[in-house]
């Protein structure tokens, strides 16, 4: 996760839709990794379209209201740097 969003400049606000959105602990999660950028999640059910239809006209307002998403009342920092290592580890040994 901390891999694809950096690879894509993922900076200041992320916005999660769809069933991502409705994991409480996924969200928080994603909060406490990223603790200067807002996180925010959106339930409705025509995201994707409307992302696309945003494209071409950028000063759309975003379908629905958004909420921002409170960290983690743990750190977890240090387990996705465990987690990251080990995982590379893997990937060198395959």
């Amino acid at each position: 996760m901390q891999t694809s969003l950096s690879l894509i400049e993922a900076r200041e606000t992320i916005l999660v839709e769809g069933r991502f959105a409705a994991a409480d602990v996924f969200v928080r999660a994603l909060a406490s990794l990223f603790p200067h950028t807002a996180v925010y999640v959106s339930h409705a059910h025509n995201g994707v379209p409307y992302g696309a239809l945003r494209l071409l006209n950028p000063i759309l307002p975003p379908p629905g209201s958004l909420r921002r998403v409170e960290p983690l009342a743990v750190e977890i920092g240090d387990y996705a740097a465990t987690w990251q290592r080990e995982a590379a580890r893997l990937e060198q040994a395959a």
